[in-house]
């Protein structure tokens, strides 16, 4: 059986994606990026519905804390940018700095 590991944000297209995956015959894992630092920040209601979503298929689901990673290569960044008076492009930063490496 080939295994596949799905970046699960708790939204349709990664939800479907999962189970679409899984009802193929796929070994699939769920992955879920914990980005937020702060108060009140311990769980985003995406991971309590990627954690269902992956309940509900019976697959392991896995939270990797890149919070640090976040705060550093897009807040800071976004921070730094915008009191530097440029438009900063966070989307590009994440892809390459945050999510491709858990996954």
């Amino acid at each position: 059986m080939n295994k596949v590991v799905v970046g699960l944000s708790g939204g349709v297209d990664s939800s479907v994606a999962a189970a679409t995956l899984y009802h193929k015959g796929y070994e699939v894992v769920g992955l879920t990026l914990w980005l937020m630092k702060g108060k009140g920040q311990c769980c985003s209601e995406g991971m309590v519905d990627a954690a269902f979503i992956c309940e509900q298929l019976g697959i392991p689901h896995h939270i990797v804390d890149s919070r640090d990673v976040f705060q550093e290569n897009i807040v800071d960044y976004l921070v730094s940018g915008y009191q530097s008076g440029i438009t900063p492009l966070p989307c590009s930063q994440c892809n390459k700095a945050v999510k491709f490496g858990p996954i």
